[in-house]
């Protein structure tokens, strides 16, 4: 069964402020909130990101990571986030992913 979920409430941010501006730095952000969307009750496991960076940003900005769950399965959840910039909210990154739900949290 899939579940399509669009809606406002099935979203999550996540804000910090980088201390480098690299992409590695950037998945991260993305990763947590992706995990903060699926909830605190399930063991996931990032399976597959994809990021596409339209803008850039200093270390010293203020940077939101909003995700949202595009549909999910028993065991699959599709994901998309993006990151902007608080000041102007200018697009920074846009992400894609699939996390995989674990059925024995220690895998």
């Amino acid at each position: 069964m899939i579940k399509m979920n669009s809606s406002p409430d099935q979203s999550a941010s996540v804000q910090a402020v980088l201390t480098r501006s690299g992409a590695a730095d950037l998945a991260a952000l993305v990763e947590a909130a992706f995990a903060k969307v699926v909830g605190p009750g399930r063991a996931t496991r990032l399976a597959s990101l994809n990021m596409d960076f339209p803008g850039s940003f200093a270390p010293e900005d203020q940077l939101t990571a909003t995700a949202w769950i595009e549909r999910s399965t028993r065991t699959l959840y599709f994901v998309s986030a993006d990151v902007r910039r608080v000041r102007d909210e200018c697009v920074i990154a846009a992400a894609s992913g699939v996390l995989c739900v674990l059925t024995n949290p220690g895998d």
